[in-house]
């Protein structure tokens, strides 16, 4: 339930980010490619998971996932705060 709390959080912040930032006339292609995209990467990343899961073990595939969505989300704020 946490975890469902706290995507809720997130998404309402990014759906916000991109109403202000692209033009009323290309949100629904934004939207659509934003959804696509991450409709794409679950597979993609099943993909990665599964084996990288087996060969190093879940708790350690877990700490290495969490390190890189914190340094992926570091990245992502840098762009961000950069453009504005």
């Amino acid at each position: 339930m946490n975890l469902f709390i706290a995507s809720i959080a997130a998404n309402i912040q990014y759906i916000a980010y991109i109403q202000e930032t692209i033009p009323k006339e290309a949100q629904g292609r934004a939207f659509s490619l934003v959804g696509s995209l991450m409709l794409f990467s679950m597979p993609v990343g099943l993909l990665i998971a599964g084996p990288a899961a087996e060969h190093w073990g879940v708790t350690l595939w877990f700490s290495i996932s969490g390190i890189l969505i914190i340094v992926i989300m570091l990245i992502g704020a840098l762009f961000v705060n950069r453009r504005t």
